[in-house]
């Protein structure tokens, strides 16, 4: 007896060690499956995060070059505008005045072709002639849609009978509003 004994007590050893690596075995897929789970979660909420920053920093970019655009939009508008409001003819001075009316909205438009009749007859009485050259320019603020540009500018002037004079440069606070797809002048100052 002591041999089945034996024999009975090595199968029931050998019982509780099949079921101890039968547990383990069906323990271990189970922490597999947490294990893929925490990992496939934490690769998740990276990807989120880096999708997130990347819009972020895109967002951010896209916002930078718009702004730069707006302010180029505005800076060549500011000297285009001083260009165009001291390069005046007297033989084609309805031309000069049309497109300095058309470069402009608001306050200004509005005062400017109140006044371009008598200036029209002024320029063509004085037979002058006036070649603005722009020689600096800048923007003191920007927006979306509105700007305010300080452009210097010198002047070569010429009336009938007196020989050219150049005036001395000056400078124009010029205020500008965006208008659709352009910017245009809403207001012009004299700056000493």
């Amino acid at each position: 007896m002591t041999d089945d004994a034996e024999g009975d007590s090595a199968a029931g050893e050998g019982k509780p060690a099949d079921a101890v690596r039968q547990q383990a075995d069906t323990h271990e897929p189970a922490r597999g499956r947490s294990e893929v789970r925490l990992a496939a979660t934490v690769g998740a909420v990276a990807l989120v995060v880096v999708a997130g920053l990347a819009s972020w920093t895109s967002f951010g970019a896209w916002r930078c070059h718009q702004a730069e655009q707006a302010q180029d939009l505005f800076l060549r508008a500011a000297r285009q505008s001083a260009h165009d409001m001291t390069t005046i003819s007297h033989t084609e001075v309805e031309s000069d005045v049309q497109r300095i009316l058309d470069l402009s909205t608001g306050k200004f438009y509005d005062e400017f072709a109140q006044r371009r009749l008598p200036f029209i007859d002024h320029i063509k009485h004085e037979q002058s002639t006036s070649q603005g050259t722009v020689t600096g320019a800048g923007l003191v603020s920007a927006g979306d849609n509105s700007a305010q540009a300080l452009v210097a500018v010198a002047v070569k002037l010429s009336k009938a009978g007196n020989p050219e004079q150049k005036l001395d440069g000056f400078r124009l606070r010029i205020d500008l509003q965006r208008v659709g797809t352009e910017a245009k002048v809403s207001d012009v100052e004299y700056v000493q």
